[in-house]
């Protein structure tokens, strides 16, 4: 599994908008689109043309495509504001000091002035922010690193993240993998190797058929979460859906804008259409249903739109194409989905799986009539009620 480079033509076709649920102004989502592909020709197209790593690459995009524009939505960043990793006023902490000084040539080079690179044990550094420079923090990123600290570690980083937040700041956690699912993709890509003790991880890691441990997944949703998902329902298990997903990401605030639904509901294909349903045994596949050239199916998903639900069809991008139409219920509303452009506005990566919002209104009832119009396919492995 390899992290596929992008080009210029893809980067032309980003729109991540396109994959958040509708925040109802289309002047903000294109705006978000043109910024993701602006920074994209600005800092990813250097990097990449002049040879980094694969894997670094990678980095850059996923934080450009996913976490730019959440950051953008619901923050509204300004040049006040002091950011930790990120914005404006930039501090990055870096064990690596070879690493921290390829960082500052980067920075330096994009005149990136109001950022630098601290060398050293981030816990350390917090411990007194004060003596390296650091006031205050009004947001800090978390991205891929909870899960690379030490218990102690771990409990200081996560106090600081506490205090971040009840001073009025913001903390965002990324790509940390969920130590409740039974699979680990991320590192060992062994089963259940983060739930036994280390002296025995250290030997069931020699059967490991990774090398290198540096493989990066984005699957929008896997079977291990619909197993972990249904256990926290069955048994009024109520967390934050961010401690559902495989990866545990998620932007914590003292006050959110608007109140965030505690729970998320899975509606296998079974379900919800009269199509086939293949089913795959996997714990990183869903079961999936195709419908071609003329079919028409319903799936009934409880009067989601109704009752203020939020709806996300996962489809297979690479299996999918063409056009298909979506009419809601009582007030036949219509929504068309451009499934050829959604394969073209996502990152190219290893899966091909993508979650599209279905953006009915509220008043919409009943099931909803999916039709592929002609000449299109569309495959997909649910819905996700959020």
């Amino acid at each position: 599994m390899t992290n596929e480079v992008i080009q210029d033509a893809q980067i032309a076709s980003l729109a991540p908008s396109l994959f958040m649920t509708d925040d109802g102004v289309a002047s903000h989502s294109a705006s978000i689109d043109e910024d993701v592909r602006e920074k994209f020709l600005q800092i990813y197209k250097p990097l990449r043309d002049e040879k980094l790593e694969a894997y670094e690459l990678a980095r850059i995009a996923s934080a450009l495509f996913h976490y730019r524009p959440l950051l953008s939505r619901l923050l509204n960043p300004t040049r006040e504001k002091s950011v930790v990793d990120f914005f404006s006023s930039h501090t990055g902490i870096e064990l690596d000091p070879s690493r921290a000084e390829q960082s500052s040539a980067v920075l330096r080079r994009f005149g990136k002035f109001n950022a630098r690179i601290i060398t050293g044990n981030a816990e350390a550094v917090f411990r007194e922010p004060r003596r390296h420079g650091i006031e205050r923090i009004d947001l800090l990123v978390l991205y891929a690193v909870l899960e690379h600290l030490t218990l102690r570690e771990r409990k200081s980083i996560l106090g600081l993240a506490r205090d971040v937040v009840a001073e009025g700041g913001h903390v965002l956690i990324a790509e940390s993998p969920n130590r409740l699912c039974r699979s680990d993709s991320h590192s060992f890509q062994l089963p259940f190797s983060e739930w036994i003790p280390i002296e025995l991880l250290s030997e069931y890691a020699s059967r490991s058929t990774r090398e290198d441990l540096k493989a990066i997944h984005l699957e929008p949703f896997r079977r291990d979460e619909w197993d972990l998902l249904n256990y926290c329902q069955d048994n009024q298990v109520a967390v934050r859906r961010m401690f559902t997903r495989y990866w545990i990401e998620g932007l914590l605030a003292k006050q959110a804008k608007k109140v965030v639904r505690r729970n998320i509901i899975y509606l296998e294909p079974k379900r919800i259409t009269s199509a086939a349903v293949r089913e795959r045994r996997q714990h990183w596949e869903l079961d999936e249903a195709t419908i071609d050239d003329g079919q028409q199916h319903v799936i009934e998903i409880m009067n989601a739109a109704s009752r203020g639900w939020k709806m996300l069809l996962l489809i297979d991008a690479n299996r999918s194409s063409r056009t298909i139409t979506m009419e809601g219920g009582r007030g036949h509303e219509t929504s068309i989905v451009n499934l050829s452009k959604l394969a073209q506005a996502r990152m190219p990566t290893w899966h091909p799986q993508a979650a599209v919002p279905l953006n009915f209104s509220k008043t919409t009832g009943g099931g909803i009539t999916i039709r592929a119009t002609a000449g299109s396919v569309l495959t997909f492995q649910g819905v996700l009620l959020v």
